[in-house]
């Protein structure tokens, strides 16, 4: 295990903790913060993101998606058929 250290606004820091808050435990649970962000680090290094603006005549970066490589290879395939 690696421990790390950060920082993140205040307001997204707001939200997190009422996301992961148990009135059982009065606040949040002891490695869920550390689940979630395992789950998000695993999933941020495992997909891949497709911006979808030039299909959508969108500005860059308005219209992307995470997703599965093979979804995203699947989908980038069907949009560019329809294209051309």
């Amino acid at each position: 295990m690696r421990h790390i250290h950060t920082t993140i606004p205040e307001p997204l820091w707001d939200e997190l903790e009422a996301h992961l808050h148990s009135s059982l435990e009065g606040g949040i649970p002891r490695g869920d913060f550390q689940s979630l962000l395992v789950r998000l680090i695993r999933q941020h290094l495992s997909h891949q993101e497709l911006d979808l603006s030039p299909f959508l005549s969108l500005m860059p970066g308005e219209a992307t998606v995470l997703a599965d490589p093979r979804v995203i290879s699947s989908l980038l395939n069907h949009l560019t058929k329809e294209t051309s």
